[in-house]
Order: C-alpha cells, then sequence, then structure tokens
C-alpha cells in the first residue's frame, strides 16, 4: 500500500479485530478487502490470507499474545504461516 494509505488501512483493520463480535469484525475485514481489491490486489489478497482463522481464534476466546503468533491454523497447531510469513518478508 502506500504510505498515504496505510495508516487509514491499519487503522480499518485494528477496528475489525478490536470488534466485540468476531461475525462482525470478520464482515469489516472483508469488505475493507473488497474494497482494497480494487486498487491494490495484492494488499486484498494477503488480508484475505488467514483471515478466516484469525477470526475463529477469536471466536475460541484466545487473545493476546498466542493469537498474535499466527501459528493456530486449520485447527491445529503449525508453523507454516510463521513460515510462510518469514519467507514473503525475505521476498521468496
Amino acid at each position: 500500500l502506500p504510505k498515504a494509505s496505510r495508516e487509514a488501512v491499519d487503522a480499518r483493520l485494528r477496528g475489525a479485530f478490536a470488534d466485540p463480535d468476531p461475525d462482525a469484525g470478520l464482515r469489516k475485514a472483508k469488505a475493507l478487502a473488497a474494497e482494497l481489491e480494487r486498487t491494490h490486489p495484492d494488499a486484498a489478497g494477503s488480508l484475505r490470507e488467514g483471515l478466516d482463522q484469525m477470526f475463529t481464534v477469536r471466536r475460541l476466546g484466545i487473545d493476546g499474545t498466542l493469537a498474535q503468533t499466527r501459528i493456530l491454523q486449520s485447527g491445529g497447531w503449525v508453523i507454516g504461516g510463521l513460515t510462510r510469513q518469514v519467507l514473503r518478508r525475505l521476498g521468496r
């Protein structure tokens, strides 16, 4: 995302994750991804990646550091998400 857009998008995403109703938060995050799809499809795709799992974690009441590690996926404990994040940051 362009620097000018990042703060507003980050604020909306934080608001979605902070929503006390995980279903409403997921709808907000998906709406944001749909808006981004028009002008920044790569950012929209990145946002959608793991979105359902993150809100499943919220529905289960898992929060704090554990929820932020993003190692919860598909109902099991895996490190695949962390590996993908690291590789993405390295540009691979």
